[in-house]
């Protein structure tokens, strides 16, 4: 499945260790908003409104005009209450009522009892009619006093728009294909971890006996592969893994799920890349059925890629041949070992590098 336009925005953006994923998907949902409102106007109308959080006092059927803003400064009211609100829309209706409405954006972090105190004062400080207030979430829960909305409550609204006229600008289309993707929104009948913990567990000893003594460890232990693929697809709608500059695992790609390996340039964690053309030297031509890519994962510029459509009866055998078969392939084109003698020389230089206990996740 093609990467739409915010996708490829995204994956190309600069990035660091931790991607600014809700400050990013902050910007999408603005720009939406902006420029078609009728899905957020419609999440509104369904909306039980808390009222220590403010409702619409304008006619939300014949809004009018829309502005948005995103990370809009609060100033300090008397100590330690500033803030940060994600997106501020300021919406009027045909009647010439205005009145804005703030939105705090969460994907995989909580909103703090902090912040919902902080947005309250804000909003009781400020004149009539005052600004409503909702948390955008997975759960529509995160704050007692604030309304809270949900991505799937934004999702729906969209789904249910589609034969409207005139049609739906193409950035909700896009901000939906988005938030599927990229793990705002739980996958809808995902595979299961445990079943695909041999499949991992296969491919990871292949790993270890194809590169038995690598400068930082390419895979992790038993009890820790466990834990990252139940994290992974939790929190990121994934059962990827990293190690090195390789990424390989299960992912989706929109309704459909898809076993992909990739390899890249390096890695934030050890700060060690080498250059594409090294990796391509280094193939000398002989990964044939890989692509090259210049896709980006967090931090991994990547430059082959492999994929294989996961079907339904797939069995845990065909997935782990296909995964072992690939690392046979890379191991056998040599594409690690330029950033392998990167590696090695950067940690003799430094002794024993970064130890994964100060910080680092393990592997890289």
């Amino acid at each position: 499945m093609a990467r739409t336009d915010l996708q490829r925005l995204f994956w190309r953006a600069p990035t660091t260790l931790i991607t600014p994923l809700e400050d990013f998907t902050s910007e999408a949902l603005a720009i939406a908003i902006r420029y078609d409102p009728r899905p957020l106007l419609q999440v509104f109308a369904n909306t039980e409104w808390k009222s220590s959080s403010g409702s619409p006092l304008l006619n939300l059927a014949t809004v009018v005009r829309v502005t948005t803003d995103t990370q809009v400064y609060l100033p300090v009211l008397t100590k330690d209450d500033s803030g940060r609100l994600d997106v501020v829309a300021d919406l009027e209706d045909a009647a010439g009522v205005r009145q804005s409405v703030w939105i705090e954006v969460k994907i995989n972090a909580p909103v703090s009892g902090k912040q919902c105190k902080v947005y309250l004062a804000h909003r009781e400080a400020r004149p009539a009619p005052r600004p409503f207030i909702v948390t955008l979430t997975k759960t529509r829960k995160p704050c007692e006093d604030i309304t809270g909305i949900s991505w799937q409550d934004i999702i729906s609204a969209v789904d249910a728009s589609a034969n409207i006229a005139p049609p739906l600008d193409r950035s909700w289309a896009e901000l939906v294909a988005f938030l599927r993707t990229e793990v705002v929104l739980p996958a809808l009948g995902g595979p299961d971890p445990k079943a695909f913990l041999p499949v991992f567990s296969a491919t990871s000893e292949t790993i270890e006996s194809l590169w038995p003594d690598p400068p930082r460890p390419l895979t992790r232990s038993p009890g820790d592969l466990k834990r990252a693929l139940g994290v992974r697809m939790k929190f990121y709608n994934d059962m990827l893994l990293t190690g090195g500059p390789l990424v390989w695992g299960l992912r989706a790609t929109g309704p459909e799920w898809e076993w992909w390996v990739a390899i890249g340039t390096g890695t934030n964690w050890t700060r060690v890349w080498v250059s594409e053309a090294a990796v391509h030297e280094a193939a000398k031509g002989r990964l044939l059925e890989w692509t090259a890519t210049t896709e980006r994962y967090h931090d991994r510029y990547l430059v082959f890629e492999k994929r294989r459509l996961h079907e339904g009866g797939e069995s845990v055998d065909e997935a782990a041949r296909w995964l072992c078969e690939a690392m046979r392939e890379l191991h056998d084109a040599e594409v690690l070992e330029p950033y392998h003698a990167a590696l090695r020389k950067t940690l003799d230089g430094r002794g024993e590098g970064i130890d994964p206990k100060d910080g680092g996740p393990a592997p890289d």
